[in-house]
């Protein structure tokens, strides 16, 4: 199963010759079947997916049906939420999940330091700088890669959680640092701990109030899935089957474009089935929506885009970003809230130019619609 962040495929295109342009790396040739490219690609790959999503979705059943259908102390509620958390990503990156789990602990710490108020604002800072730091540091300067290929995901949205509260603490919205089992409880919840996304810790905590149990949650739960499951066989067999035979730079650079964007859809839309599978929803009451896949692939601005393409990630970065940097303008703004969106990817050439070319765009797009606005 491809890493849920690994978003972009990198083509140096000036850097290779006219051949290597129109050579077609795809697994068919040109008669192969449907009923062939079924039997030999997509029903492995749905079976080889379900056989590692299947533990997480059921510690995601069992965290809800401890915690909102069974009424026990808080406390407790926590506790099922972290082991049931550590079950789910135990069983998707295996071993991995101890040395994962330390960050999750240790960063506790930074909530403790942010709650000393006489150095609150330079310590804010520090926390911010060392923890993308540390996401850079570990894409580039790796001990085991193949390691940090599966936890790149999970690392990221811890620090993602961190940084969120550590903000509401330095900015005084949270006035008190939640219990060490509350925060172990929202860092491993089964809901978020593997494909994402970020949640507040308000969020998390609702959780345990509503249970809203009904014969549409099972229908949403088993309606994303399928449409994850599609997302997931059209990535990895059909598009390649659909191009079979054509070998076109500019269609097989499409193709994998558009490969790799529907594998970030089966992503998205697994991490909704785990969040409403849990129970989880957003701030405003309604289920929590990740990505909007028919926004993204037909979009009336780029700005669409960047919002549907991770919602969560957008309104983490929205809110802990772009809203604090406005005052040093919304052309910086709008590239920092880019530039840390690339660290927390971990500052990959590549990516970092592909995300810093859309903060660029995205200004110069709503600058100019807004002065078409103003004067029509």
């Amino acid at each position: 199963m491809e890493d849920y962040y690994e978003e972009y495929e990198d083509y140096e295109i000036g850097d290779i010759s006219e051949e290597s342009l129109i050579y077609d790396t795809s697994p068919f040739g040109a008669d192969i079947s449907a009923k062939s490219v079924y039997d030999e690609c997509m029903e492995p790959t749905v079976y080889s997916a379900v056989d590692q999503v299947i533990w997480l979705l059921f510690s995601c059943l069992l965290f809800r049906i401890l915690t909102q259908l069974v009424t026990i102390p808080k406390p407790l509620c926590h506790f099922v939420s972290f082991v049931s958390g550590l079950i789910g990503l135990f069983s998707v990156v295996g071993p991995n999940a101890l040395y994962t789990s330390i960050l999750g602990v240790a960063t506790y710490w930074c909530l403790v330091s942010c709650a000393k108020r006489s150095f609150a604002s330079s310590t804010y800072k520090v926390i911010v700088g060392g923890l993308l730091i540390y996401l850079v540091a570990r894409e580039y300067y790796n001990v085991l890669p193949e390691s940090w290929e599966q936890v790149r995901g999970v690392q990221m949205i811890m620090v993602m959680k961190t940084l969120s509260l550590s903000y509401e603490i330095f900015d005084g919205r949270r006035k008190e640092i939640p219990p060490l089992l509350d925060y172990v409880g929202y860092m491993f919840c089964p809901a978020t701990v593997v494909f994402g996304p970020w949640i507040s810790f308000n969020s998390y905590a609702n959780a345990f109030e509503n249970g809203r149990w009904g014969i549409g949650w099972g229908i949403r739960v088993f309606a994303t899935s399928i449409l994850s499951v599609v997302c997931l066989g059209f990535s990895s067999c059909w598009v390649y089957w659909f191009f079979a035979g054509i070998n076109l730079s500019w269609v097989i650079a499409m193709r994998d474009a558009l490969s790799v964007r529907f594998s970030h859809y089966f992503v998205c839309l697994m991490s909704e089935v785990t969040c409403t599978l849990c129970g989880f929803y957003s701030d405003d009451g309604v289920s929590v929506e990740v990505t909007k896949p028919w926004k993204i692939e037909f979009p009336r601005s780029l700005v669409e885009v960047v919002i549907n393409w991770n919602i969560s990630m957008h309104r983490w970065l929205r809110h802990h970003v772009f809203r604090p940097s406005k005052q040093l303008g919304r052309f910086r703004s709008v590239l920092l809230t880019f530039l840390v969106s690339s660290m927390l990817h971990g500052m990959n050439f590549n990516l970092t130019m592909v995300l810093l070319s859309l903060g660029f765009y995205t200004y110069v797009e709503y600058t100019l619609r807004e002065k078409l606005g103003n004067i029509f």
